[in-house]
């Protein structure tokens, strides 16, 4: 999901992963349909873990910059946009929870 502009567009599935040659290592996010394009280059890795019990969580939610081009089908509209994003500070994760 993206928003832009007081709207909401969804994004078809985007590809990428993040543990692939390491956390901090650049990665490139693609979606499906090609309306999604984006470089994302880490700055930091907050990682956080619990073990309890029967609960075993690790998160690696890493901050960094987002930079590449994204395509939103306005349907109110009948139209496209095409957004070029430079440096958008933000963030993505990875989780796994078992409990």
């Amino acid at each position: 999901m993206l928003f832009y502009d007081g709207k909401a567009y969804k994004i078809n599935e985007v590809l990428f992963d993040l543990a692939a040659g390491g956390y901090m290592t650049p990665k490139h996010f693609s979606s499906d349909d090609g309306s999604f394009e984006m470089d994302f280059t880490p700055l930091y890795d907050r990682y956080a873990e619990n073990k309890l019990l029967f609960v075993d969580t690790r998160c690696h939610q890493i901050f960094g910059r987002f930079t590449g081009k994204v395509r939103l089908n306005d349907r109110s509209q009948g139209s496209t946009i095409e957004l070029e994003i430079k440096d958008l500070t933000a963030f993505t994760e990875h989780s796994v929870n078992n409990w």
